[in-house]
């Protein structure tokens, strides 16, 4: 028997990646607001759906350096002491253990966000907060 033949018939190796299992559902405007979230070793990654005046914060020390871009709608985000306003289609970058806040200011708001994980503290579940 060949190589090639074992190959075939071997069971299927077991997936090193995770999926973010969102597809295009995030753009359906009927979809009420969620997260949709995978968690690494070092990495936490999401796509989050907000309504108006919704928010996310997370404190000092808690998240690593991360990544965030509007999808769709408008945001204020207050981050490292200072004050930004983006819109679809613009992104941050947040320097580590820095205490960061995003308030969706559109009636929808759809965000990117990725961070690395900081020793010692969890990326998962930022503060929920209506304001």
């Amino acid at each position: 028997m060949s190589s090639a033949s074992n190959q075939q018939n071997a069971a299927p190796a077991a997936e090193h990646c995770q999926r973010l299992p969102v597809g295009d559902t995030w753009q359906d405007q009927a979809r009420p607001e969620g997260r949709f979230e995978v968690t690494g070793n070092t990495l936490t990654m999401g796509i989050e759906i907000l309504a108006r005046d919704e928010v996310r914060e997370s404190a000092e020390g808690s998240r690593g350096e991360e990544v965030a871009a509007v999808l769709e709608g408008e945001f204020e985000i207050d981050a490292a002491g200072e004050h930004y306003r983006l819109a679809t289609g613009e992104a941050i970058l947040i320097p580590p253990h820095e205490a960061r806040r995003f308030a969706c200011r559109s009636a929808r708001g759809v965000l990117y966000r990725a961070a690395v994980a900081t020793a010692g503290a969890s990326n998962a579940n930022d503060e929920e907060a209506a304001q």
